[in-house]
């Protein structure tokens, strides 16, 4: 079964982008729903075998990539390829980040936090993360949000007046969502 799936990697080569030409920027700017999914398959299919790992994900990536090309899929969402990576890395911690501490600490309702939800799942799609990438890869992104919006790490930390300015802007972004 194995010797019939190496043979199908080999004949899918003839996929125009492999990863290996694709820059790390570039797999960052595929939805990383199914970036994760590919990584997943390919783990499971090959454990213990690092280098058909490696070549099975070169090649998911660049089918993935000439697909959505060619308009068979579309992306989740749209990354701006002007943006800086490290850019796009503090914003989605951003959005985390304010997810996170609303959600704890701002005494949202249903609807308030399923708006909110749903607007940072945006930023943190549009910058080429999922929640999933994000909690996997993006700690250090978080961690240094928090160092660098010390009123954000204060709020999680219960300090009633970061909680009360943290919750004021929350409230004011969720206002304007429903407009």
């Amino acid at each position: 079964m194995k010797l019939v799936k190496i043979a199908a990697l080999v004949v899918a080569g003839t996929v125009s982008a492999s990863a290996g030409e694709m820059s790390s920027d570039d797999i960052a700017k595929l939805p990383q729903d199914k970036v994760a999914a590919i990584k997943q398959y390919c783990a499971n299919e090959w454990p213990d075998n690092y280098a058909m790992r490696v070549y099975c994900e070169d090649r998911q990536y660049g089918a993935l990539k000439e697909l959505i090309d060619r308009g068979s899929i579309e992306p989740k969402a749209k990354v701006s390829p002007d943006k800086p990576a490290a850019e796009r890395t503090n914003d989605a911690a951003m959005a985390a980040v304010t997810y996170m501490t609303a959600q704890t600490k701002c005494d949202l309702s249903d609807e308030e936090r399923n708006k909110l939800k749903k607007a940072m799942e945006d930023i943190i799609e549009g910058n080429g993360f999922t929640w999933d990438t994000l909690r996997a890869n993006g700690a250090t992104a978080v961690r240094g949000y928090l160092r660098d919006n010390p009123a954000w790490s204060k709020a999680m930390d219960d300090d009633q007046q970061a909680v009360v300015q943290v919750c004021r802007g929350v409230h004011t972004l969720i206002g304007k969502l429903r407009q």
